[in-house]
C-alpha cells in the first residue's frame, strides 16, 4: 500500500476522533451565545468530515490492494515516477488548502464584522476572500490541473497579508505559522521533484504545518494573557487598599469625639482616599488596554462575559470616585470641627455626609451582585 494513503487513514482517523469528542463536549456544554454554538459544531462537524473522507480513500485503497489491484511499482524517478508524484503533490496541495479553509469556517461564523476597522475584522474579511479563490484551486487540483503558475503567488501573497495583521495584533506564533505554512509551499514547489524532496515536503514540513495550525488558536493569544495577569493583580491592590480606607473610615465614624484639626482619624482615612484613588487609575488603564487587546480578538462568549464584567467594574470605579470625593469633602469639613462642640447644623452635615456615603456604598453593593453572579 502507498505511504500516502496510510498516512490519509492515519490523518483522517485523528481528525475523526477528535473533533468528535470536541463536539461532544461542545454539545454538552452551550454557550450562551446561538452564533457561538454554530460556529463551534460547524467547525467540529466538518473536520469530523475531513476525517472520514481520508480514512475512506485508506480503505478504498486497502481494499483495492487486497483484490490485487495495488498500485504498479514505478522506478524510483523514472518519468512516470515524476508524473506520478505531480498527481500526488497537486492532491496533497489540495488537501492542505481545504483544511485552511475549514479550520477558518467557525471564525467566519462567529466574528463580529461590524466592529469596523479591528485588525481582526481585517484579517477575517481578507480570510473570507482569499479562502474563496483557496477554495477554486482546490478544484483544479483535485482534477490535477497545473496551476502552480498561480498558485504559490496566491499562497505567498495570502502569507505576507496575515503576517501584516499578526504584527498589527502583536500575534507571534501566527507570524511563524504564515512564514512555515508558505515555506512548505515555495519548497514542495521548487524543489527538484523526486521522492526524497517528495518525503521532506509532504511527510516532514507538512506535518509540522498542520499540527502548529491545530494548536495556534491555543498558544497565540498575543498580548492578551499578560494584560489578563496585569489586570488581575492591579484589581487585587484596588481590593486591598478599598478594604484599607473602609477600615480607617469606620474607625474614625465609629468615634463620637475625633480629634478635629490633628485628627490622626482623619489624616488616615484622606491618605487612604489618595492610594485608593492611585490603584483605581491604575486599574482603568490596564482594563483600557485589555479592552484594545480583546478588539483584536475572534469574538467569543468568553469575551462577552469578560467585557460584560470589565464594564460592571468601570461601573463600580465611577461610583467609588465619587464615593471618594464625598468621603475627602467630609474629611476637609471635619478637620474644621470641634467635635466637643457642635451646633445642630454641623450634626445635620454629618449625619448627610454619612447618609450620601452609605447611599454609594449600596450603589456600589449592587453593582458588585451583578459582578459576582
Amino acid at each position: 500500500m502507498k505511504r500516502n494513503s496510510r498516512w490519509a487513514g492515519i490523518i483522517g482517523g485523528l481528525l475523526a476522533v477528535i473533533f468528535l469528542v470536541s463536539e461532544a463536549i461542545t454539545l454538552s456544554h452551550p454557550a450562551d451565545s446561538l452564533r457561538a454554538n454554530i460556529a463551534a459544531n460547524v467547525g467540529n462537524l466538518l473536520l469530523v468530515g475531513l476525517g472520514v473522507f481520508l480514512v475512506s480513500i485508506y480503505l478504498k485503497n486497502k481494499h483495492a490492494e487486497d483484490a490485487g489491484h495495488g498500485p504498479v511499482a514505478l522506478e524510483p524517478n523514472s518519468a512516470e515516477d515524476i508524473e506520478s508524484l505531480k498527481r500526488r503533490r497537486n492532491r496533497i496541495f489540495g488537501f492542505v488548502l481545504l483544511i485552511e479553509a475549514i479550520q477558518s469556517v467557525s471564525s467566519w461564523i462567529i466574528n463580529d464584522y461590524s466592529a469596523g476597522f479591528t485588525p481582526q475584522n481585517v484579517g477575517m474579511i481578507f480570510d473570507v476572500l482569499m479562502n474563496i479563490v483557496f477554495l477554486w484551486m482546490v478544484v483544479k487540483l483535485f482534477k490535477n490541473k497545473n496551476i502552480l503558475g498561480i498558485l504559490l503567488p496566491t499562497v505567498i501573497f495570502y502569507a505576507i497579508g496575515w503576517i501584516a495583521v499578526d504584527l498589527w495584533r502583536a500575534h507571534w506564533l501566527g507570524i511563524i505559522y504564515e512564514i512555515l505554512f508558505a515555506g512548505y509551499f515555495v519548497y514542495a514547489s521548487k524543489a527538484p521533484l523526486n521522492r526524497k524532496n517528495h518525503r521532506i515536503a509532504h511527510t516532514i514540513i507538512l506535518p509540522a504545518v498542520i499540527i502548529l495550525s491545530f494548536v495556534i488558536g491555543i498558544f497565540d493569544n498575543g498580548r492578551l494573557d499578560q494584560l489578563l495577569k496585569n489586570e488581575a493583580k492591579l484589581e487585587q491592590e484596588y481590593t486591598n487598599a478599598n478594604i484599607d480606607l473602609t477600615s480607617r473610615y469606620s474607625v474614625f465614624a465609629q468615634k463620637e469625639i475625633p480629634n478635629s484639626v490633628n485628627s490622626v482619624d482623619i489624616k488616615d482615612v484622606r491618605d487612604a482616599i489618595k492610594v485608593v484613588d492611585t490603584k483605581i487609575k491604575n486599574v482603568v488603564l490596564a482594563i483600557n488596554a485589555l479592552q484594545e487587546e480583546y478588539k483584536k480578538q475572534i469574538a467569543s462568549q468568553q469575551q462577552k462575559d469578560t467585557l460584560k464584567r470589565l464594564q460592571n467594574i468601570l461601573t463600580i470605579f465611577d461610583l467609588t470616585k465619587k464615593q471618594l470625593e464625598k468621603l475627602d469633602e467630609f474629611m476637609l469639613y471635619a478637620e474644621q470641627l470641634n467635635f466637643r462642640n457642635l451646633s445642630e447644623k454641623q450634626k445635620l452635615d454629618i449625619d448627610n455626609f454619612k447618609r450620601e456615603i452609605e447611599n454609594l456604598n449600596s450603589q456600589i453593593r449592587e453593582v458588585s451582585l451583578k459582578l459576582n453572579n
